[in-house]
């Protein structure tokens, strides 16, 4: 049997989801946000299942409450007491990722400050910790509303107000809490830096079988690209053929992402379309 990745059995259910009458579809939806949000790396293909379940249902003139019962909140809690617990490995991987995404964009935030690169390692720190909470507060509030009226607008107001938190703790560790130790790089070491950063997230991109990472990662890649290029005219005394060399490559680099984005994008769609 052929095994797929997760965000083919989501794009899958979802399809399904589209084509349920009105009043399964809110059942379901509910469903599905509450097991997502309460198991964090719920595996999608039990979603697929169920959805292709209630599709049949729904064929055979069954409503979901007849199907799965009038209560779904009992009923995902029935099925995470008989799902396996995601392993550590999964957490601290999914750990890792919004580590790694969180610390890119800060990066990319350093780089298009004037003067030599900083790399401020407690900012890092702080600001990845806070992203780490923040996420974790936006699952527990998906969970929390997921079976009360309104629970859409409810929930997004919520993530809403979560996001204006996260940005004004970012904009107060950027600009008022002391840096502590910092780490400053100078021609030619940041283009080198930048250049091997750049490279692993291109190889990241090409590998990864998820398309969200891919999206993710192509995003990543072009920021860096841009701003990168911005720190050729930023360094001080560096001498004009390491100049030109770093702008060629980035230039590769940028026609590489171009290219590859459009082609990512029309399969992509192309597949959903089919």
């Amino acid at each position: 049997m052929a095994t797929h990745n997760s965000d083919f059995y989501r794009e899958a259910y979802q399809k399904i989801d589209a084509q349920l009458n009105p009043k399964n579809r809110k059942y379901f939806d509910q469903l599905s946000d509450y097991l997502v949000s309460a198991g964090i790396t719920y595996d999608e293909t039990q979603l697929y299942d169920l959805a292709q379940d209630l599709q049949q249902a729904e064929a055979n003139g069954e409503t979901a409450e007849t199907y799965f019962g009038h209560d779904p909140k009992a009923m995902a809690d029935g099925i995470l007491a008989n799902t396996k617990p995601t392993s550590k490995r999964d957490l601290w991987q999914l750990l890792g990722i919004i580590v790694i995404i969180m610390s890119a964009f800060v990066f990319i935030n350093t780089l298009a400050d004037a003067g030599p690169l900083k790399i401020e390692p407690l900012h890092y720190l702080l600001i990845d910790t806070f992203m780490v909470v923040f996420i974790w507060l936006v699952f527990q509030t998906f969970k929390h509303f997921a079976f009360v009226k309104k629970a859409h607008i409810i929930q997004y107001f919520a993530l809403f107000c979560l996001a204006g938190l996260f940005i004004l703790f970012y904009l107060l560790v950027t600009y008022k809490i002391s840096a502590g130790i910092v780490w400053v790089l100078r021609p030619p070491l940041d283009l080198i830096i930048i250049g091997v950063i750049l490279l692993g997230v291109i190889i990241f991109t090409l590998v990864t079988k998820s398309m969200t990472n891919r999206a993710i990662g192509l995003l990543i890649a072009f920021l860096i690209t841009i701003n990168g290029s911005s720190r050729v005219f930023y360094d001080g005394p560096i001498a004009a053929y390491l100049r030109v060399g770093y702008l060629a490559i980035l230039g590769l680099f940028l026609i590489f992402e171009i290219v590859f984005g459009v082609h990512f994008l029309v399969q992509h769609y192309f597949k959903q379309a089919k």
